[in-house]
């Protein structure tokens, strides 16, 4: 999460200044490696031009029974292990006992306290901003249930997503199943989107022909699965489509990282 004050660009992390600065160094690497990979990724034109009615069709069944093979996807990306050991915070309790970590964008300088201590007199005014915008917002969403903290960012639930809104930035976002919950925090253009697929990333985008786009295109033979909503009852799940990795002997084989889509179903 960013804020301004008086010009100056701050980032705010509910995370203790060892595991954001693991984090950082997690987020370098996966920069790197998913900019060196979005330049092989199919042409977003492209790959709209091969989406069909045909893989829009909703194709709802038990996991154990589908039709292909899907194949365990293990992420490649660090910053995926880093957010496995760190805290999930869902509750206010949890965001009161955690870290709030404040850090200059320019100078690279970082003050952390924490959330329940208000603002230490050591740390300038922006500090008491940064509370504020950063400390309360996050315990109003956390309170209602529309965002949990993971990987020490402020991340949306998706069940609590409204399915309109007058303004959207981006039409993906990579996700992280928390807890039941499926969590987008970052958004993501088109070839980032598909590269975070394809290296064993999830990914949850706006509407149904986004994710069957980013599908398609991080999927070598440019081949998805038609819609899937599994029956698992008791659970949330979400409708969602699989990038084709190979073609056997006329059957494709589907990678088992997910492009979701759409704001869920209960029960």
């Amino acid at each position: 999460m960013e804020t301004k004050n008086n010009n100056v660009d701050y980032s705010i992390s509910f995370s203790s200044i060892e595991d954001k600065n693991r984090m950082d160094e997690a987020i370098a690497a996966d920069n790197q490696l998913l900019q060196s990979l979005s330049s092989e990724i199919t042409n977003e034109k492209d790959v709209m031009g091969t989406v069909t009615d045909d893989e829009l069709l909703e194709n709802e069944f038990p996991e154990e029974n589908t039709k292909y093979e899907i194949e365990s996807s293990i992420s490649v990306l660090q910053t995926e292990r880093v957010i496995d050991d760190m805290p999930v915070i869902d509750t206010e309790e949890g965001l009161a006992e955690s870290d709030i970590l404040l850090t200059n964008l320019e100078t690279g300088k970082a003050s952390s306290f924490l959330v329940e201590d208000g603002m230490p007199s050591a740390i300038p005014l922006i500090a008491g901003f940064a509370i504020a915008v950063g400390g309360s917002a996050a315990a109003a969403l956390i309170k209602t249930g529309a965002a949990i903290i993971v990987g020490g960012a402020l991340g949306f639930v998706v069940s609590s997503v409204k399915t309109k809104t007058k303004k959207k930035n981006y039409n993906h976002y990579a996700a992280v199943m928390s807890k039941g919950k499926l969590v987008a925090f970052k958004g993501l253009r088109y070839s980032l989107a598909s590269s975070r697929l394809r290296l064993g990333g999830e990914v949850w985008s706006t509407s149904k022909s986004n994710a069957l786009k980013v599908a398609k295109g991080a999927s070598l033979l440019g081949k998805a699965t038609s819609m899937e909503l599994h029956r698992k009852k008791g659970t949330w799940r979400f409708h969602h489509f699989h990038p084709a990795i190979r073609k056997v002997n006329g059957k494709y084989t589907y990678r088992g990282t997910h492009s979701f889509f759409g704001t869920g179903v209960y029960g």
